[in-house]
Parts: C-alpha cells; sequence; structure tokens
C-alpha cells in the first residue's frame, strides 16, 4: 500500500518595481494634496464681520413689538 501524498505549490504573488513605484508615487501626490488643503484651511484669512446699518431685531422682540 503506498500513501497517497500530494504536494501543492504556494503561490507568491510579486508586484513588479513599476507598479510599486507608480502605486508610491500616488499615494505621495495624495498625501502631499490633502497637507496642501489643510494648509490652506489654517492659513486662510478670518471671515470679515459686516456692519449692519440698522439695528439687529430678533424676532421676539419683532413679535413683541408687533403686539402694539
Amino acid at each position: 500500500m503506498r500513501a497517497i501524498t500530494s504536494t501543492t505549490r504556494t503561490s507568491t504573488t510579486r508586484t513588479s518595481p513599476i507598479l510599486r513605484t507608480a502605486c508610491v508615487a500616488v499615494t505621495a501626490v495624495l498625501g502631499l494634496s490633502v497637507l496642501a488643503v489643510a494648509e490652506q484651511q489654517l492659513t486662510a484669512p478670518a471671515p470679515s464681520t459686516v456692519a449692519a446699518d440698522g439695528p439687529v431685531v430678533t424676532e421676539a422682540q419683532e413679535e413683541w413689538n408687533s403686539r402694539g
């Protein structure tokens, strides 16, 4: 009687150096883009305030005044 043995090959996936370099380059560009946007948000000037021509009236004041 012979024992049945099977040998299975383990496949190793090798990425090409060109593909690996392209992935690193794309990741670097995306990272730099995120940093540029973050820097732009941090260094943006504060929004300016607009002065009203007259007094600022809230809804509660308008309702009170409308009752006469």
